[in-house]
Parts: C-alpha cells; structure tokens; sequence
C-alpha cells in the first residue's frame, strides 16, 4: 500500500471513530491530527538531543494532547495569590521585557526582539473560537503592547505563541522555519533535517515547561541548617 493510501485509510478511520468522542475531545483530536503537534511522538528519546522525558513529563505531555487531566496532581498549587502578571513595556531605567533578543534574524545588523506566550487553547473561555483565530489573538495582543517600543528602537518585533500542546502561530512558524535554514546552512545538513530538530527540540521544551508548572513549586528551598554548598548530604539525611 502506497503513502497516500495509507494516509487515506488513517483519515477514513479517524473520521469513523471521532464522532464517539465528545465536543471538547474531538475538537482536540482534530488539532493534534493537523497542527503539526506530532514531532515529539516521532523521535527516539535521546539523551544527547534532549530528546528524553521523565515517565511523569511523558504522561503529561499525552493528558495535555488528548484533553485529560493529568495525573497524580496535587491538589493545590503552593500559592494562593496570582504570581504570573503581564510585565510592563519599559523597565523604569527605559529598557525593555522582553523574552529573547537576536541580531540579524530579518535583517542584517538589525536586532529581533521576540516575546513568548503559551496559550491554553481548550480553556473554557477559548473553546467557542478555532485554535489558530486564539493564537493569532494572542500575536495582536503581543503586538499591541511592544511593537511600538521596539520600532522606535529600530529592532524587529516577533511575537512567538504557541499552545501548551505545541501549535505554533503562523509567525512563530516563520521564525522556526529561518532559524532551522539557517542551521541548515551552518551545519551542511538539507534543511528539512534541521527544521525537524528544532520543531522536536521546541516540542520538548514545551512539554517540560507546561509539565513544570503544573508540578513545580513556587517556593524556593532554602536550607535552615546553616550549610554551605557542597556540604555532605548524610547531615540532612
């Protein structure tokens, strides 16, 4: 059977059995089907790469794709109050927040600024819009708050939203496609290589960040027993 065909069958069949799921889960079946959000179930887990996951992350990373809770969650976070807040434009010493600056992504010599957000497309307050009109809501947004800034910093503003499962916004598609031509070019591979790596490697980031704040905590450990760094661990055990 030929690749095409099998692609029809899987489709034939997808289609015959999502009608069993419900609203909510079909539409996440769909999104995972074509949003590209596959590459992390596709490669080996390699140590090297980074390409491995705790048994905790894995089962995370497939909840947060099939819209099931994950499990073992504690039952609340350690922090009652808000602590994620959107930062303002400029610093008070006229500088700006922003996630990551590079120097001649879109132009020579001309500095890209990016700035991040992770969206959780299946929230109930996103689930009356489409995945992609949601992240292109978030670019706007992004947008709106810090392209004015940089231009007059005579940089390039690019805007990087993906979902928690790892749908990418057209933009961030962009950058993701330049960056592995690029790489491409540096290591002497075909451009399709590289651009896999990077899609696999930001795939994996996004499943360990996700993984972590809904496990981490937001209270940092702080010994009570006077040590130093390198102190022997049998004194706390």
């Amino acid at each position: 059977m030929s690749t095409k065909a099998k692609e029809d069958d899987f489709i034939l069949k997808f289609e015959s059995i999502i009608p069993s799921f419900s609203p909510d889960r079909q539409r996440a079946l769909r999104r995972s089907l074509n949003g590209k959000t596959s590459t992390w179930l596709n490669v080996l887990p390699l140590q090297n790469y980074h390409f491995d996951l705790s048994p905790l992350q894995f089962r995370d990373g497939l909840a947060i794709r099939y819209l099931r809770d994950p499990p073992c969650l504690p039952p609340k976070c350690d922090g009652c109050e808000p602590v994620v807040r959107e930062a303002d434009v400029k610093k008070a010493d006229g500088g700006l927040r922003l996630d990551l600056g590079i120097r001649g992504v879109w132009q020579p010599q001309v500095e890209a600024l990016f700035d991040v957000k992770v969206v959780d497309t299946d929230a109930p307050s996103h689930r009356t819009r489409s995945p992609e009109a949601i992240l292109e809501s978030g670019a706007k947004e992004k947008k709106r708050v810090y392209e004015q800034a940089v231009v007059e910093r005579r940089g390039n503003f690019t805007p990087i939203v993906l979902s928690v499962d790892g749908l990418l916004h057209r933009e961030a598609e962009h950058f993701l496609k330049r960056m592995a031509a690029n790489l491409a070019h540096k290591w002497e591979k075909p451009c399709s290589q590289t651009c896999g790596y990077v899609r696999a490697r930001l795939a994996f980031a996004i499943i360990r960040a996700t993984s972590l704040c809904l496990r981490g905590s937001r209270v940092k450990w702080r010994s009570g027993l006077g040590m130093d760094d390198g102190a022997p661990l049998y004194s706390i055990l």
